[in-house]
């Protein structure tokens, strides 16, 4: 289960830009405690069943887990926008994209569309298409 302390993010594997983005946030704040799942692969890890149970779907969007609460899709990536990073350098994409409500509204689907045609031409389908 999540720890209290620690920062967990979950996200697409099968997604290069998921993937760029949660590696990117992992190395890039000033947080030690942070924990990548990769939904793909991590089928098992128990956080998995705690989304579910809170009727996340994780074709919708990433999950950040803080201080054992859980926020998804555009709301997950607002809140990776808030963190403290190392320089200014490394919170850029998360603060242009994410920083103001009205862009992450904008920005977000156009990310998540790009997701979605990525993981349907190279046949990595849904993660889970029995959730809601």
């Amino acid at each position: 289960m999540n720890n209290q302390n620690e920062i967990t993010c979950v996200y697409d594997g099968a997604c290069p830009l998921c993937t760029y983005a949660a590696v990117s946030y992992q190395r890039a704040t000033l947080e030690d405690n942070v924990v990548l799942i990769d939904s793909r692969t991590q089928t098992d890890h128990p956080i998995l069943d705690q989304i579910k149970e809170n009727n996340i779907n994780l074709d919708h969007g990433g999950v950040f887990m803080k201080n054992g609460k859980m926020f998804g899709g555009v709301v997950a990536m607002k809140k990776l926008a808030k963190t403290d990073y190392r320089t200014f350098s490394h919170a850029g994409l998360f603060l242009k994209a994410f920083g103001s409500g009205h862009r992450a509204k904008v920005v977000y689907p156009i990310l998540k569309s790009i997701r979605d045609v990525w993981i349907t031409l190279s046949g990595a389908g849904k993660i889970n298409p029995n959730w809601k």
